[in-house]
């Protein structure tokens, strides 16, 4: 069901740059079982996160690569609650280094989520773009296509390590001081890359 509800969110959007981002919340002491469920269940290519704070796994996948899959019993009992969202990927909002660009070059990622207020949209973009341009690090950039608090970005600085990701971040400044009348709200993270939850 919730593949048919993607494609019916598509419309006039370029196929290629949509992805789907879910995020599994794991329950207390069920680390190891989960992580074991869930290499039996990946469909790729896939490419998944471990947060580095919260018991929280990210997986990306482009979206002409989802196959519905069920959730067995030993999994769902496994997690708390499981969200996938429907993104597109905004290739000119992004530097990625040329032979880095697998999302599996970079052991590590610090995230950030901006809602932005409605209408101000493309001002965001333009000064993402705009630090696109300067290539001090590399990071991509989606664009939430539907959910709470939209327009609402994420974007993923890579590095490797965590506090290497995180400083590039915060020297880039996708949001400086004369941006902030713009922001709703927002969220940052770190996470690992976890090679043994992703498929080529």
């Amino acid at each position: 069901m919730k593949i048919l509800i993607y494609f019916l969110l598509i419309g006039s959007f370029a196929y290629a740059d949509l992805w789907v981002i879910e995020q599994d919340f794991v329950k207390f002491g069920k680390k190891e079982a989960y992580e074991r469920c869930k290499k039996g269940l990946l469909k790729g290519p896939v490419f998944g996160y471990k947060d580095i704070n919260d018991p929280e796994y990210l997986f990306l996948s482009p979206l002409k690569a989802v196959k519905g899959v069920e959730m067995p019993e030993p999994y769902a009992s496994t997690i708390n609650f499981s969200i996938q969202t429907l993104h597109e990927y905004l290739p000119e909002c992004a530097f990625v280094p040329r032979g880095k660009e697998s999302l599996l070059s970079y052991p590590a990622v610090y995230y950030s989520i901006y809602s932005i207020v409605p209408g101000d949209a493309p001002l965001f973009e333009e000064q993402v773009k705009k630090i696109a341009a300067d290539k001090k690090a590399p990071f991509r950039t989606w664009k939430v296509l539907a959910g709470s608090d939209v327009p609402k970005y994420v974007i993923a600085v890579f590095g490797d390590t965590a506090d290497e990701a995180k400083k590039s971040a915060e020297n880039m400044e996708f949001i400086p001081p004369s941006m902030k009348p713009l922001l709703r709200n927002e969220k940052h993270g770190a996470a690992i890359l976890r090679r043994d939850l992703s498929t080529k």
